[in-house]
């Protein structure tokens, strides 16, 4: 009996991969497939914006117009991959629309600023090209009406180790952004071991900044440990974080009510609790800064932050907040500490490593891109 999309379906083992010609797709909500999601998320948890919590608030927070849908590849009766497509809209020039749909995201320009970043399709490790390739052919093939298949930011390797599943079909590659990232690999050693991996500048700052709190010992880190107390954290952080970035003349990363709302959302959702780790640092006289952190398997990513600055400039308290992040995740068992994407001095003061992100997209052959390659090209002149 072939299963239909809202069939509610056991958490088993995720099947390998089906045959790539002609694979048996299903469509649904996000809610019909939850069972099929969450265990294919947990056979490669590689991105906590991949996450039942994060899609689910995602999905909810879409205004009606925006509504996505998941499609997955079936074999053995089980499917093997997934990954949810919302719809948008952009101009290729002035007169020509472009009708996009985009892997994982909604569409919605407003909820798309939340940067979802490390995107792939959900599926066992090896099977991404396989994924892909399924996804794709199934757009191709079942919904004609898009122009462009955005597969928004990911890894330049991942998209390598991906690329070869849309070869041969009618689509062309486009690179539509590029940016790097970067890392902590976390290692056992406490703050001091982390601390002697950087630079000796990078190393007196935190050093200095630690003594004008009263030292490493006299600044506690926790995590909200229920969802009522990491959106009471949620709220400073973004007290804190807003107005520092108006105070520059910036909106921030929060000044839209739609995305405050993404993420009242996410951070209530008790199985957020899985991915939402927020973290708040504290000394003597009151808090240092929070960190938004989102956890995927051994992986932590800083997706947000917000720090008091008030006083001495010299306290440092982003560098002190992430510097002791990475000593207390190193004795929690976490592999790598994700700064995410940006050139930001901090960033590569903190790192011990980087990548880059690329932004992807694929193009069905229509006459509005000549265009648009065109009118790129002749304005590089």
């Amino acid at each position: 009996m072939p299963i239909q999309p809202n069939d509610t379906l056991t958490a088993l083992p995720v099947p390998a991969a089906g045959p790539a010609a002609a694979p048996v797709v299903i469509e649904g909500t996000l809610d019909g497939l939850e069972q099929a999601w969450c265990a294919l998320y947990r056979a490669q948890p590689a991105s906590p914006f991949l996450s039942w919590p994060w899609q689910r608030a995602l999905h909810a927070t879409c205004l009606g117009g925006q509504r996505l849908q998941v499609v997955a590849p079936v074999a053995a009766g089980r499917p093997w991959a997934a990954a949810s497509f919302g719809r948008g809209k952009r101009r290729a020039v002035r007169c020509l629309p472009v009708r996009t749909v985009c892997m994982n995201e909604s569409g919605d320009p407003v909820l798309d600023r939340l940067l979802l970043e490390h995107n792939r399709p959900l599926c066992r490790p090896g099977d991404e090209a396989k994924a892909l390739g399924a996804l794709a052919r199934h757009l191709l093939t079942r919904r004609p009406r898009w122009d462009e298949l955005s597969l928004g930011w990911m890894d330049e390797d991942v998209w390598r180790s991906m690329e070869p599943g849309v070869a041969g079909l009618p689509l062309t590659v486009v690179e539509r952004g590029r940016a790097p990232y970067y890392f902590v690999d976390v290692e056992e050693g406490g703050l001091d071991g982390y601390l002697a991996r950087l630079s000796s500048n990078t190393r007196y700052q935190i050093r200095r900044a630690l003594r004008m709190y009263g030292g490493a010992e006299a600044v506690s880190w926790s995590v909200a440990e229920t969802p009522e107390l990491a959106l009471t954290w949620f709220r400073d952080l973004v007290r804190l974080h807003q107005a520092y970035w108006n105070a520059k003349g910036r909106p921030g990363a929060f000044h839209h009510p739609r995305i405050r709302e993404f993420h009242t959302r996410l951070i209530s959702d008790p199985r957020a609790r899985e991915v939402v780790e927020m973290v708040r640092v504290e000394a003597a006289d009151g808090p240092v800064g929070y960190l938004y952190n989102l956890r995927a398997g051994r992986n932590v990513f800083n997706y947000q932050s917000g720090f008091d600055y008030a006083g001495d400039p010299r306290r440092k308290p982003g560098l002190v907040c992430h510097a002791l992040s990475v000593a207390e995740y190193g004795r929690r068992g976490v592999r790598r500490y994700d700064l995410l994407m940006g050139d930001s001095r901090y960033k590569r003061s903190l790192a011990t490593g980087s990548g880059q992100m690329v932004r992807i997209a694929l193009q069905r052959h229509r006459l509005r891109f000549v265009v648009e390659r065109a009118g790129r090209w002749m304005r590089g002149f």
